[in-house]
């Protein structure tokens, strides 16, 4: 982060470089991701798009467009919008040389096609597709990103016999986990917890579950103002709230507690963009208003979540 607001403050003393799209974009998404100041993040980020336009500048190209379509743009459209310029930005990186930010770029785009509700069949195709050609062109961090999803899609389309346990045929976590650990890869640890906390979730650990959230809170800041995020608080507090229907007294409270923090996470961010946000919120409110015996504030949350 020092490194772009040094380069901003040179870019406003001195003019523009092509390095200059690169620090709006990522002082963009510090704003969006870590100071949750959205009007100040998406003016940053519009701003290094602008310069990228003006520099012309091929060689940064690819990495400005996925930072901003992978951590700003879905803080102010839907989420759909980033999918197109992703695969833009995939294209520039084959196209100038730079492999590390296309793989990623491909890899997003099938991440944010996960986190919009893509049909699980049309998905798992261009995760496999998508990659093969991660794999060809040699970009491994990105590749363990792309599996550790792969293989979630995978259990949830039933082509695991233990559909919480994330491995298969395409990862093991037994064997990937320590690997990640020893790499501090933050980013891949996120991913892990987050999948399992899911899985675990749909298919009724919600114990697991509510553990799994907690790991993946822990390393939320390798995925900082991603569109998993959200996905987070959401799964988090579900299953906590379903964790609350089984127990009593002060570990209850303390959960409710927390649901309440992230339940006002996401009334924000629906204020902020409601057609990526809005259902999440009222379904956190309904599953809430359930746990606390509240019949009728449940059933008028559920309907404006599906209206929604």
């Amino acid at each position: 982060p020092l490194i772009a607001f040094e380069q901003i403050r040179l870019t406003l003393k001195h003019g523009n470089t092509p390095d200059s799209a690169t620090a709006f974009a990522i002082y963009g998404l510090i704003e969006c991701g870590i100071f949750n100041n959205m009007t100040a993040g998406i003016r940053a980020g519009d701003r290094g798009m602008e310069i990228l336009e003006q520099v012309k500048s091929r060689e940064m190209a690819a990495k400005c467009h996925l930072i901003y379509n992978s951590q700003i743009r879905h803080w102010k459209s839907h989420a759909k919008t980033t999918l197109a310029p992703l695969l833009n930005a995939y294209q520039i990186g084959l196209e100038s040389g730079d492999f590390e930010f296309a793989a990623y770029a491909v890899h997003v785009y099938c991440c944010n096609s996960y986190c919009i509700g893509r049909n699980l069949v049309d998905l798992l195709q261009q995760i496999e597709t998508r990659g093969e050609e991660i794999r060809r062109l040699n970009q491994k961090t990105t590749y363990n990103f792309h599996r550790i999803w792969h293989q979630s899609v995978l259990n949830l389309l039933g082509k695991n016999p233990y559909p919480t346990r994330l491995s298969g045929e395409v990862y093991d976590v037994d064997a990937m986990l320590p690997v990640h650990q020893a790499a501090n890869d933050r980013t891949s640890m996120f991913d892990v917890y987050l999948h399992q906390m899911i899985l675990a979730y749909l298919f009724y650990d919600v114990e697991t579950a509510v553990k799994k959230a907690d790991d993946a809170a822990a390393y939320a800041d390798g995925v900082t103002s991603m569109l998993y995020v959200p996905l987070m608080v959401f799964y988090a507090s579900l299953a906590k709230l379903a964790r609350c229907r089984g127990i009593g007294g002060y570990r209850k409270q303390r959960m409710l507690l927390s649901v309440m923090r992230a339940r006002r996470k996401m009334k924000n961010w629906a204020r902020q963009v409601p057609e990526n946000f809005e259902h999440a919120f009222y379904l956190i409110d309904a599953e809430l208003a359930r746990t606390r015996k509240q019949d009728d504030d449940a059933r008028k949350s559920y309907h404006m979540a599906i209206q929604t």
